[in-house]
């Protein structure tokens, strides 16, 4: 049954490319240059730590870099203005955690939301006259034109192949072949089906870095001192079995793990949950997430009062072939 659905799924997916590629949609094209940062599956594949380091390594050229998303499970209605250089407008919840997390780190570009991500990028490319658009999640919203299409693909995309619900993909593994820069995450091998698509000059690989740990209470870096410290960890992610890992690579003794879903939006309830557990397993610390922290924030005064510390751990997406990447962005935009 669910083989069937998923050819009904990759049918009507199909038709719609077929739309944009016929020119029978309308495709904004923007002033700027339009990089989408983007995949073709279900569930996080580490888009938001890409965005992220485009935007610092064009921002660092001198460039003037906005970042447009929708704000996935945001509260917030319409378009927002999450930052305006550097000065923060929103909050997590209207903005969604991803899109704010992003403000609070590249405080040298725009962030701008809405669920339409073309009304997102004409407001950007008109109020904010910027060099470079930066699309979170584009791949599958063509109602823009980009100049460079980046696609990334981790285990999970390769080893579920199938479009939903059978499998994870949005859309047939065909419409790889629309990305001209791939980059496979933490060292996978791209297998022939996929390979067919692409040309192997434009694929890069990477690896997940972890990068200095600090308290979410006073940004104060945590130095562990080779103990190996008992923590819970708690996030909201779509793949949470990874961050428990890496929690225990760093020498940390997981003792219970909240595992809520993707995008949680913390309430008091879910704190309380939390600090119940923490006293009764007579544990101190917690360990989370950066896009966790910045929704967990609202409540850092219920955990000072009740002696609960927070550590969270932030990641970063190395490239190797660091230099032959840009290079090829750079030529993409010419």
């Amino acid at each position: 049954m669910l083989k069937l659905l998923s050819y009904i799924y990759s049918y009507f997916a199909n038709q719609r490319n077929i739309k944009f590629d016929f020119g029978k949609k309308v495709i904004y094209k923007a002033n700027a240059k339009v990089i989408s940062v983007g995949n073709i599956s279900v569930g996080g594949s580490g888009k938001t730590p890409v965005v992220i380091m485009l935007a610092i390594h064009f921002n660092s050229l001198g460039y003037k870099v906005a970042i447009v998303g929708s704000g996935y499970k945001r509260k917030g209605k319409g378009l927002i203005v999450v930052s305006n250089y550097g000065e923060i407008l929103s909050n997590a919840n209207e903005a969604g955690d991803e899109m704010y997390l992003i403000s609070t780190i590249v405080q040298n570009s725009p962030v701008i939301v809405d669920r339409k991500k073309v009304n997102a990028v004409k407001y950007a490319d008109l109020e904010f006259k910027p060099d470079i658009i930066i699309i979170d999640d584009g791949f599958q919203h063509r109602y823009v034109y980009r100049d460079v299409n980046l696609l990334i693909i981790d285990k999970r995309t390769v080893e579920q192949n199938h479009t939903l619900p059978y499998g994870r993909l949005r859309e047939p593994i065909k419409s790889i072949s629309r990305a001209n820069v791939v980059i496979l995450r933490d060292k996978i091998d791209l297998p022939h089906s996929y390979e067919q698509f692409v040309n192997k000059s434009v694929v890069f690989q990477s690896n997940t870095k972890i990068n200095r740990l600090y308290y979410l209470s006073n940004k104060e870096e945590f130095i562990n001192l080779n103990e190996k410290l008992s923590v819970i960890t708690v996030c909201g992610l779509a793949l949470p079995e990874n961050f428990i890992k890496f929690v225990i690579g760093l020498n940390f003794k997981v003792e219970y793990s909240f595992n809520f879903k993707d995008h949680f939006l913390y309430t008091e309830d879910s704190i309380q949950q939390i600090i119940k557990k923490c006293n009764q397993m007579r544990l101190d610390v917690l360990f989370t997430t950066e896009k966790d922290a910045v929704k967990l924030k609202e409540f850092i005064k219920i955990f000072d009062e009740n002696n609960i510390k927070i550590i969270v751990m932030p990641i970063e997406i190395e490239l190797q072939n660091e230099n032959e990447f840009y290079k090829l962005i750079n030529e993409l935009f010419n």
